[in-house]
């Protein structure tokens, strides 16, 4: 289920042909998007069919729609991108994707929290049978998906590039693939990704099973890492329209280094150390705001949407084969233990030290990629020493 998403990115790069050929990223994007929220009205009434055909028979049509979903949903995101990154300037991406994010964690954080409270309800009203609750949440999450689509329609488009007619889909997608610099981010990319995923599953489970910590603390310290993106996104936004994204993502990922090997020193007592872990959340924002910046401010405005579908297609290959390549090594590494003086570090914490030396590594392709007009790192840390 968790793989699905990253597999269905694969339909981008024919996509991205198709989006380029027709250049109405608008219309592409407004019908894909009513035809994936309107998959989860089948998926709301799949208990109604569990009841007459058994759980098993259900689960497979299950995972067949969300695989239908993601696939829509990739051609959605894709024409959404390109059509949005024309209608936001460049000098100022930092800003209003800040803001865009503050609104969108904000307010997912709040429906989160009734979201919670809609299925604990359902759970005692309907006498455990919870999942009729998930099918109520399901049917207003389409409904509210319905109504952006209405706003979505009102949103202008700019004129495309559109693609020569005699211009083949091999030809087309090895245009992105010639540019050295483009190579470079994808590089880091991919790199940073399979870095993150090797390890990222296993965080909770070392709270929970090896640390023996409950699921409220670990929850809070999930609510404590999503408000500290929330409250630093905005500024992370204003140093990138002053200094540019990548001075602000060096910064992120040498933060986000730091992140794996902490959890080397943790104990099952260690309260403090887990909740100042969490706070490095505020380079996640830095991390997700440049890194995404970095990558439209790069791609030309002819063939955008090839450049994108590689972009994504590449990250989600890694994000699908690093937390398979985790699980094998955590299920290999189970049972060892190797001592360097006070600490101790079992199956896991050795799966976090490899995460934190291979996210060292991705600072190597990351120093090569250029964006024009941006500034260094030392800029940066000297207006913030001053302000």
């Amino acid at each position: 289920l968790a793989a699905i998403p990253a597999l269905a990115s694969f339909i981008q790069i024919p996509a991205s042909y198709f989006v380029e050929q027709s250049g109405k990223r608008r219309k592409i994007s407004l019908r894909a998007a009513v035809i994936a929220r309107s998959l989860w009205i089948p998926i709301a009434l799949l208990p109604i069919l569990a009841l007459g055909y058994g759980q098993n028979y259900v689960v497979s049509i299950f995972l067949g729609l969300i695989f239908i979903y993601a696939l829509v949903n990739s051609v959605n995101g894709l024409a959404w991108l390109s059509w949005l990154s024309d209608l936001v300037p460049k000098e100022r991406m930092g800003n209003f994707f800040a803001k865009r994010t503050m609104v969108n964690n904000g307010i997912a954080m709040l429906l989160g929290i009734g979201a919670g409270q809609l299925i604990d309800t359902g759970y005692h009203l309907l006498a455990g049978q919870a999942i009729f609750a998930f099918s109520a949440l399901f049917v207003l999450a389409v409904l509210s998906g319905m109504i952006s689509v209405h706003f979505l329609a009102k949103m202008v488009e700019p004129p495309a590039h559109k693609l020569h007619p005699k211009e083949s889909f091999l030809d087309v997608l090895q245009v992105p693939l010639k540019q050295k610099n483009f190579r470079r981010l994808v590089l880091f990319y991919v790199a940073w990704d399979f870095s993150v995923g090797l390890a990222a599953p296993f965080f909770n489970v070392y709270m929970l099973h090896e640390a023996a910590l409950s699921y409220l603390f670990v929850s809070t310290l999930g609510i404590i890492s999503g408000a500290t993106s929330f409250l630093s996104v905005r500024y992370w936004g204003e140093l990138s329209d002053r200094f540019g994204n990548k001075p602000l993502l060096v910064i992120s990922v040498i933060g986000k280094c730091c992140y794996p090997f902490m959890w080397i020193f943790t104990t099952p007592n260690s309260y403090l150390l887990y909740i100042i872990i969490h706070l490095t959340a505020f380079f996640d924002a830095g991390l997700n705001l440049t890194l995404s910046n970095t990558m439209l401010k790069l791609v030309p405005q002819k063939k955008k949407s090839v450049y994108i579908a590689i972009y994504n297609t590449s990250a989600g290959l890694a994000s699908f084969a690093a937390p398979v390549l985790g699980g094998m090594l955590a299920r290999l590494l189970e049972g060892v233990s190797i001592s360097v003086g006070y600490v101790t570090m079992g199956h896991f914490k050795l799966l976090f030290l490899l995460s934190g030396a291979m996210r060292l590594l991705t600072l190597l392709p990351l120093r090569n990629i250029s964006e024009p007009k941006a500034k260094s790192v030392f800029d940066v840390i000297n207006f913030v020493k001053d302000s």
